[in-house]
């Protein structure tokens, strides 16, 4: 065991067994708040669906969804943003480039750009909008 001393510390045996990287895992009996509630959301009740205004047995997860279009039909914009954004999905952070005079790039222009400006973010948004392209 007197090895492990001169072994760097990313080296050094460790609790965790290969082949499970998380670790131990949650303990036994424990339900996840997920679990829960997806139940309670699957569970149905009577409900006046307020675009019909009849009573229906729906679903809460239903139940929740007439409630948000009913907010987006009365003209609540993020009502609105929610829906088109979980059923279109989430409208991508635009990035405009242009040459360094600022004039707007033509194809087959060659992009002189100074990459050392760019924060990390900025700098994955361009790897993965130029992996994209090469696909």
């Amino acid at each position: 065991m007197s090895d492990i001393k001169e072994l760097p510390e990313v080296m050094v045996p460790t609790k965790f067994q290969p082949g499970n990287p998380g670790g131990p895992g949650r303990t036994p009996g424990k339900i996840l708040l997920r679990t829960v509630l997806k139940r309670i959301l699957h569970q149905e009740i009577d409900f006046e669906n307020p675009l019909t205004k009849e009573l229906e047995k729906l679903s809460i997860n239903e139940v929740i969804a007439l409630k948000l279009i009913k907010r987006a039909l009365d003209g609540n914009l993020r009502a609105i943003e929610l829906i088109f954004d979980r059923v279109d999905g989430k409208v991508a952070d635009m990035l405009q480039l242009g040459n360094i005079d600022d004039k707007p790039l033509e194809i087959g222009t060659t992009l002189k750009y100074d990459f050392s400006k760019l924060s990390t973010d900025e700098l994955l948004f361009v790897r993965n909008i130029l992996d994209k392209s090469h696909k």
